[in-house]
Order: structure tokens, then C-alpha cells, then sequence
């Protein structure tokens, strides 16, 4: 068969996840990844030269970098937190958008050192090399009229002109280029077993429909905060048009057979010399294996399940500093808690949850956001009090 069947899918997805889960432990995990912006001294977007003297910097404060195969420039340092943990800093969209991977942490306390250790890091190197560290979730008009493409990065961009051209759809290049100009930080979670128990994923779809607008109130009043989630969102719908996979996805019910099944029909990744770029694995006439689908096919819905067992939390935009880098991986850890628990039952189905999504977009409810809010703080401070105190409020 030219694509793996369901079943092939999710043996595959089960087989990779107990490897993972055995290797992290049972516990829950948190890992997070952020992005920031690096200017120029004169508020102007770093150059490749700017970006190479702070990677250099990192260098010095101790991190090991890796280089190009073709020259000596650095593309990624890495920093080993433990004998089996690394945190890395790379490039996200060269030169001027950077992203730091934090390692996975059992408990907060240990990944709010690391970040705060990081961050001061970024700060030596910033003012080291000249350059300004920025984190805002986009890039003003001024800003992104600065970028200027090199032809590998076409290349990138390549499938996502293809996905829109497929629906007849001709999208202006500032838009198929967004990656380079929105920056987000995202959450990972790991030891949730996600692939025994998948309604997991619509558990965590119940949450986030009320609690969706966290990660932009904790740098943004409620008006502001509205505008920065549904820029981000608006943007992937653009670009991405009649895709289900998509934010907070238009499924009947989340579970496995229909979300793979979803999967195959997202556009798929490729470059200009890849004649299906853009187009589905379904259209494809080549033959995949498993590890192919999931390493190709798109999948772009806030609360991603991974290959590799954890779940990704996707549509929060870039934070500002330690302290709401902390606030939002405790969110994320309190609503894994609260799932967790095999007792816990869905209050409504997926679809009217989504639904009830839809409806909270649109204005911002105090009265609904903060009951939620309080419920998964207690949960966080009975399970363990130290990691209540992270999840600030984000309103005043």
C-alpha cells in the first residue's frame, strides 16, 4: 500500500510512545520552548553577522556549539543540564528569530532555575554582542518589511504556497512567510500516555476552551489579549485554507481513527523539487511508512499529540519573561493533572466544546475564565503547593 493503514498508525504511535514514556518515567513532565526576536543595536532586525556574534557569546559563557558542514558558521549550541538532558539554542527563522528548547522537568522549581539561568545568559550575550533581545509575539509592519529571504528559506515556504495555490487560493508572500515574524512560547507535556487513553485530547479541548486566552493575558489586557490569539490563528487559516488541523480542529468527536485520519489529508512538507509539496499524503502516489506520515503531514491544532508521546501546547503567543514563561508551564502542567486522572469524565461532547470555544473568542468573561482558573490552581496546590504558586493571575 502506497500510506500505512490505522492500525499500522497507531501501533507505530504506541510502540514510540511506551519508548519514550519508559525513558522519562511515569511522572508528568514539563518542557517548554520559547522565541524572541534579536535586533540590531539600532532597532533594525539582526543581520546573519549579528546573530553569529551572539551565538559566539553563548559560546563563551560555556554552551558547546554546532557547526555548518559547509563553513564555520554556528547554527545551534547546546548545553547538557543533566547526564541524559540538554537545553539548546538555535535558529527558528534565521538570523533574527530565535528559539531556546528547556529540557523536560519533573518539577517546576527545577525548570524555573533553568530558565531564569538561561535567561540571564541571553542577556550577557545580548549585551556581549551588541544586540537586542526582544520577545512580543510579532514583528511590526516596519519590522517585517526588514526581512529579506535567503533561497533556503524560500524553500521552507515553499509547501506553504503550494497548500493555498491547491485551493486556488493566491496568498500575498508576507503572509506565507508569517513564521518569520510571529513567535510564540510553546509547552510540552510528557507522561500523559496519550495513545492509551486518547479522549485525553478532549479532555484537554474542554480546558482550553475557557482557559484559551491565558498565555495573552499574562502580557495583555482582555481586549489586546483577543486580538494577539485570533491574529495567529487567522494567519494559519489564511495560508492553510480547508484544512481540518487547524487551532482548535473541526472534528465530530477527537479520538484517534478520525484525527489520523485528518492527518492524511493535511498538506505536507517539501521544497520546490518535491512535486507534492503542499498537497496530501492522501494524493500522493509515493509509498510511506509511519515514521514518513508523521514527520511529513502538518498537524497544526493547539494541543498537538507528538510521536514521541508528549503533547505539544501550540497557540500561546511569546511570553515576556521568567516569571509568565512559568505562569503559562504551569497552566499546562494543571490542566495535564486535572486530566490525568482516569476518573475524570468530559462534561459535554467535543463538538459542543468547540462551540462553546467559538462563543468565548469573541469577548472576554471574567466571571467563566476565573472559575476555571481557581479550579486548576487548587488542583495544582493540592497535588503539590510549590507549583501553585507559578500560576499567576493573569487578569487584574
Amino acid at each position: 500500500m502506497p500510506i500505512p493503514s490505522q492500525s499500522e498508525l497507531i501501533s507505530y504511535l504506541s510502540d514510540r510512545g511506551e519508548e519514550y514514556h519508559n525513558r522519562r518515567g511515569t511522572k508528568l513532565s514539563v518542557g517548554v520552548e520559547h522565541e524572541f526576536f534579536l535586533f540590531r543595536s539600532n532597532n533594525r532586525l539582526a543581520t546573519w553577522a549579528d546573530s553569529q556574534r551572539f551565538f559566539q557569546e553563548f559560546g563563551n559563557l560555556g554552551w558547546l556549539p554546532c557547526k555548518s558542514n559547509e563553513n564555520d558558521d554556528i547554527i545551534e549550541l547546546s548545553r547538557q543540564t543533566s547526564s541524559t538532558k540538554f537545553t539548546k539554542v538555535k535558529y527558528e527563522y534565521a538570523p533574527h528569530l530565535i528559539e531556546v528548547a528547556f529540557t523536560y522537568f519533573n518539577e517546576l522549581n527545577e525548570l524555573e532555575e533553568l530558565v531564569a539561568s538561561v535567561w540571564d545568559q541571553i542577556m550577557v550575550a545580548s549585551k556581549r554582542s551588541g544586540t537586542i533581545v526582544v520577545s512580543k509575539p510579532f514583528l511590526s509592519d516596519d519590522e517585517i518589511s526588514q526581512i529579506i529571504d535567503s533561497p533556503e528559506r524560500h524553500e521552507i515556504n515553499y509547501s506553504r504556497k503550494m497548500a493555498s495555490k491547491n485551493f486556488g487560493i493566491a496568498v500575498a508572500e508576507k503572509m506565507l512567510k508569517f513564521p518569520s515574524y510571529t513567535a510564540s512560547t510553546q509547552v510540552h507535556i510528557g507522561g500523559l500516555n496519550w495513545w492509551k487513553r486518547p479522549e485525553i485530547l478532549a479532555e484537554l479541548y474542554e480546558l482550553e476552551s475557557e482557559l484559551f486566552l491565558y498565555s495573552s493575558l499574562l502580557i495583555a489586557g482582555p481586549e489586546e489579549a483577543l486580538e494577539i490569539y485570533n491574529r495567529r490563528l487567522n494567519l494559519y487559516r489564511l495560508v492553510f485554507p480547508e484544512f481540518p488541523l487547524i487551532g482548535f480542529p473541526d472534528l465530530k468527536e477527537w479520538n484517534l481513527e478520525l484525527w489520523l485520519q485528518e492527518l492524511l489529508k493535511s498538506p505536507m512538507l517539501g521544497g520546490s523539487d518535491c512535486k507534492t509539496a503542499g498537497s496530501s499524503i492522501m494524493l500522493s502516489r509515493n509509498t510511506h511508512n509511519a515514521e514518513s506520515v508523521f514527520s511529513l503531514c502538518r498537524d497544526l491544532q493547539y494541543i498537538r499529540p507528538r510521536n514521541i508521546g508528549t503533547i505539544e501546547f501550540r497557540g500561546d503567543p511569546a511570553q515576556n519573561d521568567v516569571s509568565s514563561i512559568m505562569a503559562l508551564a504551569a497552566l499546562r502542567l494543571g490542566m495535564a493533572m486535572e486530566v490525568e486522572d482516569s476518573s475524570t469524565n468530559i462534561r459535554n461532547s467535543y463538538q459542543s466544546t468547540r462551540e462553546a470555544w467559538i462563543n468565548n473568542n469573541g469577548i472576554f468573561s471574567k466571571k467563566t475564565f476565573s472559575k476555571k482558573f481557581d479550579s486548576l490552581k487548587l488542583t495544582l496546590e493540592k497535588q503539590c503547593p510549590s507549583k501553585g504558586r507559578h500560576l499567576v493571575s493573569a487578569y487584574k
